[in-house]
């Protein structure tokens, strides 16, 4: 199979290597679409990644599974926790992975990203009657915009927006003259 391995600072290679064997509980997929991730770019631009294959916002095609696999089978197509996606083919934990639904374009479910957003959502004490901020409105603000929408009540703020700390503190803790029981604030969770 071929992959892009990065050979330099900025630069990266296409080679011949073999194809991935599926261990237990693991499953290989065809890679048919892969997302390019801000925390690659440091790696990348530096050449600290010399040797490694980025990628890691995949979407493709079960194509071999290991013992042990009933959650996927070959010809699923999922997307998930993988790594090494700018290769032909990569090879994950199958409990990592999830089934798309028909129809819907490999370029589209990036399932990493979302997993981000569910794992840093995951992490507050609870959801129940929170007011959460969001600060910062790119790809993964908006993604946590939508996931939160669903628990309640949610705020965006736009990078270089000039809000007023006490004003944001007031809106967080609930109605004026109520004690806060709880308030978060979700930072570096969402992307610009």
């Amino acid at each position: 199979m071929l992959v892009s391995r990065v050979v330099g600072p900025g630069e990266s290679a296409v080679a011949k290597f073999a194809d991935p064997v599926a261990g237990p509980g693991e499953a290989v997929v065809l890679v048919r679409a892969c997302g390019v991730c801000a925390s690659e770019f440091p790696a990348w631009h530096t050449g600290d990644a010399k040797g490694s294959t980025l990628g890691h916002e995949v979407a493709g095609e079960v194509i071999a599974i290991g013992p042990s696999v009933s959650s996927v089978r070959p010809g699923d197509r999922v997307t998930g926790l993988l790594s090494d996606g700018f290769a032909e083919q990569t090879v994950g934990r199958a409990a990592e992975l999830v089934r798309l639904p028909p129809g819907l374009s490999f370029a589209h479910p990036l399932g990493e990203p979302l997993g981000c957003v569910m794992h840093a959502i995951g992490r507050l004490p609870s959801l129940d009657g929170m007011r959460v901020a969001v600060v910062g409105l790119g790809f993964m603000g908006l993604s946590c915009l939508g996931v939160l929408r669903k628990y309640g009540s949610t705020f965006g703020v736009r990078p270089g927006t000039s809000i007023d700390p006490a004003t944001l503190l007031l809106w967080l803790s609930g109605p004026a003259g109520r004690k806060p029981t709880s308030a978060a604030l979700v930072g570096g969770v969402a992307g610009s």
